[in-house]
């Protein structure tokens, strides 16, 4: 999905990310916190690879959350 997300966008994984993220996502690294403040820690576009698939996906009856899961890879950062 995500590398759908980049062709449309036209940029890189983290700029899609930005742009598609909601004001008040979280991400879990471990903690929650702030998808956006968290991606603001990348530089640029996300110049390293992510890799990435749904292993699980859920959603609250009333249909006013959602989640997905799974594992994940970055690639091209030193020491990866």
């Amino acid at each position: 999905m995500w590398k759908t997300v980049v062709a449309v966008v036209g940029c890189g994984w983290a700029a899609a990310f930005r742009s598609y993220a909601a004001a008040d996502a979280i991400t879990l690294s471990p903690d929650p916190v702030n998808a956006l403040e968290q991606l603001a820690q990348f530089p640029g576009d996300g110049e390293t690879t992510l890799d990435w698939r749904p292993a699980y996906a859920g959603i609250s009856r009333d249909g006013d959350f959602g989640f997905t899961t799974g594992p994940f890879q970055f690639r091209g950062r030193e020491g990866i």
